[in-house]
């Protein structure tokens, strides 16, 4: 995959529970190739559009300001 990615961790919550994030920047007309996550994902498209080919093979389109989880697997 091209692009940059950073990574950002904050303090360990009460309860045990831990949460990171993840900025990844994809170059325009760039492909991750297929993968699939071990944790749901959460996307905010910042800027630009996000293209994704689904399982079933459609498309779905995804502009600035979108956002959607996909679970894990996926």
């Amino acid at each position: 995959m091209a692009g940059r990615q950073a990574t950002a961790r904050r303090p360990r919550a009460s309860g045990g529970s831990d949460l990171t994030g993840r900025e990844i920047v994809i170059e325009s007309g760039q492909c991750t190739g297929r993968h699939c996550h071990d944790v749901p994902l959460m996307v905010v498209v910042t800027s630009g559009t996000l293209t994704r080919i689904l399982d079933d093979g459609s498309v779905a389109t995804h502009p600035a300001g979108a956002t959607f989880v996909e679970p894990p697997g996926r």
